[in-house]
């Protein structure tokens, strides 16, 4: 449970259309590895991904809008700002 300071109250969110907001919409960096790495006579490369992919979780950031609120999602899988959720007492 967390921890609450003084002038804090525990909410529940949820999306304008009454979903509840499951999460967060995260950024994660990683590196997919590779195998078979050929280059074509154009330059292109072309490469087969060795179906692992290594994260860099401390760079993990959470998505905002071009106006700086961060992005929540519902239990639909829809995208929502933090503007727009309805905040209730939990």
């Amino acid at each position: 449970m967390t921890e609450l300071k003084d002038g804090e109250q525990l909410v529940t969110l949820t999306s304008p259309k009454g979903h509840p907001i499951i999460g967060t919409l995260e950024k994660v960096h990683g590196a997919g590895k590779l195998t078979d790495i050929v280059e074509a006579k154009d330059g292109l490369l072309r490469f087969e991904y060795a179906g692992e992919t290594k994260f860099f979780w401390d760079e993990q950031e959470t998505v905002k809008t071009p106006a700086g609120d961060r992005v929540f999602i519902c239990e639909n899988g829809d995208m929502w700002a933090e503007s727009k959720l309805v905040r209730r007492d939990a």
